[in-house]
């Protein structure tokens, strides 16, 4: 009887799932077992909703014509249905969907269900649950059905339902299903085969489908089923976020409509694009502001946050006609500062606009506005260009007057980090290291005035420095105009387009998508603080961050471990830290460089901890003013027993072995400990050249002929194999290091 119904009724063979078992039902648009991943899953299987990329909802609804007798008692009336089926993603594995659906035939009985289910992502595999309470014609009843789903590679997906696990309605059936893309992920080809339990195999529950993509977000279909007696066409248009989808399926004289509506969380694929231009925030120092948190929080991924990836997408997104730039009191180095320029000089290349607000701009921020089409700025704004400077702090004068009694051990002539707690002024190498990077910079930002900046805003390339108020930096052409904020949104309309929309960066994600297969992806991992041992942090309220060997390890090992990681990019934006820590980061990162590329690449300062981390990177990467180097030890021990006695305070010490209170800063210092400490820091320095030699192919006495704790400049250091010259944002030399191409 069932059988009979099944074939009798259009609508239960539309509903895919099994032809033969179930009554007849709401139909839905064409989904086979291997290649579903929406809330259809829910009717065909639940593996489905694992796979699904977002959360959505979809407004169903069908009709059928009169000429059919669906519940068998000799009556004719048109079949009207519908349903709402809703999806949640949650913590990108865990999909949960429910829905519910009616048909009606006039008067009489009609069908009703409710669904609910669950789906697990696995990366190339999903498994699903799904619950189903049913009213159909009369007949009630509630079943089980399981699902799994594998995708293994890009070109084929294996598929498994078993619907009515416990026989509560009828016979359990178990639907095998295959899809396959032959080359071209925008075809896919599926079939489907339902078994029942204790019945002869039939070629009639073989169902197929084949549906393509030929332009984003239009898909078109067929579907053929019941030994080709039964036939389906489709055709879904997506608009991003929301998307409509009609399926027409006959059998004989009959024929059956179903149309469905979709609402998403996120943004999919789509040939309707609006056109865009998109708002960029250039502040402080880039980075995503934290969470609150009164204990502590994880550093967040990103040397500056996700600005580098938003320039770059803006340059390649089609539907962008340009960028509308907000620069205020950017808190960055002149290396990150050149490469948002690049970035910026990238978008223009790519024939677009690129606006720039900018607030109060000092030298750095009037470099990076410079890139843009024009530079617009408010009736108060004073733009001020100065060159640049440096200043050093020292404390030795007043650690003296206070007591305080300071012991330091170093290697390198030229590591001068503790002569800040010693000395009261600059020594000879300090001086010549400040200089030559003041000289490097200062050159790398002159240079750039007349090439650069002075063509780009039409001015004389002599005319570089400066103070100039609002009036006078319009009439010098430093700016293009002169705008109040809330007049500045729409001269950007007027200038790109009265119908543009300006929206931000989170317009350019990458649209949702189901992938087949492990697409390969390269793995960024950024080492932007003090480096300690331990777990990455942020402070209490945000105040100061860490970077945690604990935590760069670990990500280290799972994109060595990962085969979707083609290579990895290692962002070094770190004055250093801990010996051991650094050693630690240094040890994963090589090992991770014999199976896998691993790029380093270096912000505004990447120096003594942070250049031993990046090692044994196969190949490092340097903007000309890069600050790196400082290949040296230091150690410093510190006693405030004077101060204390200055102060009144008496202080007896008790100890088990020569040298138990070594770290104590209560005792006075003694040439024994010292010493001690003079062995460590030979120890951790001659292992820090034979690191460096290791990573970068050299010999350790070359190695030490330029280490010695000097600091350079990235436009030097590629001179003595530590790295290459020649970085921008996006586009990097491929020059190889020196001694080290592999």
């Amino acid at each position: 009887m069932l059988r009979r119904l099944s074939r009798q009724v259009a609508v239960v063979l539309f509903s895919m799932l099994t032809v033969a078992s179930l009554v007849a039902s709401t139909p839905i648009p064409p989904r086979l077992t291997a290649e579903v991943s929406d809330t259809f899953g829910l009717r065909t299987n639940p593996a489905g909703l694992g796979s699904l990329p977002h959360s959505e909802l979809r407004l169903l609804y069908g009709f059928q014509p009169s000429e059919i007798d669906p519940a068998g008692d000799g009556s004719t009336a048109d079949l009207h249905s519908g349903g709402l089926y809703g999806a949640w993603k949650l913590f990108d594995r865990l999909t949960l969907a429910g829905g519910y659906d009616f048909t009606e035939r006039g008067s009489a009985a009609g069908a009703e269900r409710g669904l609910v289910g669950v789906g697990l992502d696995f990366r190339i595999a999903s498994l699903g649950f799904g619950w189903e309470s049913r009213d159909a014609f009369g007949a009630t009843g509630d079943f089980v059905r399981l699902g799994a789903q594998v995708r293994p590679i890009r070109w084929a997906a294996l598929g498994l339902a078993v619907q009515d696990v416990g026989e509560a309605i009828g016979q359990r059936t178990w639907d095998l299903g295959l899809a396959v893309r032959p080359g071209l992920d925008w075809l896919t080809a599926a079939a489907q085969w339902s078994i029942v339990e204790d019945e002869a195999l039939t070629e009639d529950t073989l169902q197929f489908r084949l549906f393509a993509e030929p332009l984003d977000g239009v898909l078109v279909g067929a579907y053929a089923a019941d030994s080709f007696d039964i036939l389906g066409l489709q055709l879904a248009i997506d608009f991003g976020r929301t998307g409509a989808e009609g399926a027409l399926y006959v059998q004989d004289s009959n024929a059956v409509g179903v149309g469905t509506v979709a609402v998403r969380s996120e943004r999919v694929e789509s040939f309707f694009r609006s056109t865009k231009v998109i708002r960029v925030e250039l502040q402080g120092d880039l980075r995503p502001p934290p969470r609150l948190s009164l204990l502590r929080q994880r550093v967040e991924l990103g040397v500056y946050g996700r600005v580098p990836l938003e320039l770059e997408l803006i340059a390649r997104a089609e539907d962008v006609v340009g960028a509308y730039v907000r620069i205020h009191d950017l808190d960055v180095g002149w290396a990150t500062a050149k490469e948002l320029r690049g970035a910026i000089l990238r978008i223009r290349e790519s024939k677009k606009t690129v606006l720039c607000a900018v607030s109060t701009p000092g030298d750095l921020e009037y470099y990076v506005a410079s890139a843009c089409s024009e530079v617009l700025i408010e009736p108060t704004t004073l733009i001020g260009l100065d060159g640049l400077a440096a200043n050093l702090v020292f404390f030795g004068r007043a650690l003296d007057w206070l007591g305080v009694e300071v012991a330091v051990a170093k290697r390198g002539a030229y590591k001068d980090a503790p002569n800040s707690f010693t000395e009261r002024e600059p020594d000879a190498s300090q001086v010549e290291v400040i200089q030559s990077l003041l000289d490097v910079g200062y050159r790398e930002l002159v240079t750039s005035w007349p090439k650069d900046v002075a063509s780009r805003r039409r001015r004389r390339g002599s005319d570089r420095r400066g103070h100039a108020h609002a009036t006078m930096a319009l009439a010098r052409g430093f700016a293009d105009a002169v705008l109040h904020l809330d007049e500045i949104e729409d001269y950007v309309r007027g200038k790109l387009g009265a119908s543009v929309d300006v929206t931000t960066a989170a317009a350019l994600e990458a649209p949702s998508r189901s992938q087949w297969g492990l697409p390969p992806q390269i793995a960024l991992i950024p080492v932007d603080a003090v480096i300690v041992r331990g777990e990455s942090q942020i402070a209490p309220l945000g105040f100061g961050a860490t970077i945690g060997d604990e935590t760069v390890r670990k990500a280290l090992r799972r994109a060595r471990k990962d085969p979707r990681v083609a290579a990895v990019v290692l962002r070094v934006d770190s004055p250093g830290g801990d010996a051991i820590a650094s050693d630690r980061i240094a040890r994963e990162v090589e090992r991770c460089s014999r199976v896998k590329p691993v790029i380093a690449s270096f912000g505004d300062i990447a120096t003594s901890g942070g250049y031993y981390v990046a090692a044994p990177a196969t190949r490092i990467f340097a903007e000309p003013t890069t600050v790196t180097g400082s290949i040296g030890v230091f150690s410093v021990r510190a006693s405030v027993y004077e101060l204390l006695d200055k102060l009144g305070v008496d202080v007896f010490g008790f100890e088990r072995g020569r040298h138990a209170d070594l770290g104590s800063i209560v005792q006075p210092l003694d040439e024994g400990a010292q010493a001690i400490t003079e062995r460590q820091v030979d120890f951790l320095y001659q292992r820090f050249l034979e690191v460096v030699a290791e990573g970068r192919g050299l010999d350790v006495t070359a190695v030490r002929d330029v280490a010695e704790g000097r600091v350079w400049a990235g436009v030097r250091r590629s001179s003595e194999g530590s790295s290459t010259s020649s970085v921008d944002c996006g586009q990097r030399s491929t020059t190889p290091v020196r001694g080290r191409d592999r």
